[in-house]
Order: structure tokens, then C-alpha cells, then sequence
């Protein structure tokens, strides 16, 4: 089974990761559509984001120690900063409004199940 994240028992698998610098550098710059978007880190730190050249809001959901800790709105086309002054473990950018659909709320669980392809690419990162 391929990589999917896990919140209230709810299975999320149309997902994409950001893992490379370059790929958490340009994010969801220039696409066409929203999508959901996991950035992956090997250590916790504090994360801010911003929305230059994304053609669509987004929720973006900072997580720590399997918790929501933030739920930030990203704006289109702004650099402003964003993100909480706490650190995370991993980042999850959805589509707009998805959070509130979805009933994800600070304090939630949230989980990554990662897939073979996955973990054999981050393997060949550090190798």
C-alpha cells in the first residue's frame, strides 16, 4: 500500500510529498489545481510558509508529535509569513476549507503511514 495519512480513523491518500529542499522550496508554486501537500522533515523546527505564485488559498495544518498544533490560511500570491511561532514536525497544505469540511481542529491526531516507494526514496536521500 502506498503512503496515506490518518486523522480520526480517516484514511487521506491523494497526497503528494515535498521532501527534497527544491520541492519544499517551490511547494504548490505554479499548479493548477490544489492538492494535498506533505512536507517531511528530520527534525522539529519552527516552519513558515508563504504563498508566492499559488493561484489558490489553501489550510495549512502544522503538526508535532502526531498533534495539530496550527491551522493557518494561506492566502494566493502574498509572502507574507506564516506559521506559528511553535515547532513542527511535518506540514500538511489542503486545499481551502478542506480543515473545516473535515472537522480538523488544534488538538487532533494526525498521522503519516509511509509506502515502500516513499521510504525507499528518503532511505536514498540520506544514503
Amino acid at each position: 500500500m502506498g503512503s496515506y495519512i490518518i486523522c480520526d480513523d480517516k484514511k487521506i491518500k491523494d497526497i503528494d510529498f515535498a521532501i527534497t529542499p527544491k520541492e519544499q522550496e517551490s511547494g504548490l508554486m505554479f499548479e493548477k489545481d490544489p492538492k494535498t501537500l506533505v512536507f517531511l522533515y528530520t527534525q522539529p523546527k519552527i516552519r513558515k510558509f508563504w504563498m508566492k505564485n499559488c493561484n489558490f488559498p489553501l489550510d495549512i495544518v502544522f503538526i508535532k508529535s502526531e498533534k495539530i498544533i496550527a491551522i493557518e490560511k494561506g492566502e494566493c500570491n502574498t509572502e507574507n509569513l506564516i506559521g506559528p511561532d511553535k515547532e513542527s514536525d511535518f506540514v500538511i497544505e489542503f486545499p481551502s476549507g478542506y480543515c473545516k469540511e473535515n472537522e480538523l481542529c488544534i488538538g487532533k491526531s494526525i498521522k503519516l503511514k509511509l509506502g515502500k516507494k516513499l521510504l525507499r526514496k528518503l532511505f536514498q536521500m540520506t544514503t
